[in-house]
């Protein structure tokens, strides 16, 4: 399912994940993720929206 991804998304998706943005409640935010990976926090949201977005597709309807 990964494969969908670009390697950057990989990265920021990986990133989030291991860092506790997707746990409840959330151990990190976008703003600290966003320094650990130097780049700006819009960039850092944007990749991550666009991988979110493409796995969700993949999953629902099979498409990416």
């Amino acid at each position: 399912l990964l494969n969908i991804l670009t390697e950057k998304q990989r990265e920021i998706m990986t990133t989030a994940h291991m860092n506790g943005y997707y746990d409840y409640p959330k151990k990190t935010n976008s703003q600290q993720l966003a320094e650990k990976a130097n780049i700006s926090k819009a960039t850092f949201v944007q990749h991550l929206r666009k991988a979110e977005s493409r796995l969700m597709d993949e999953l629902f309807f099979g498409r990416s």
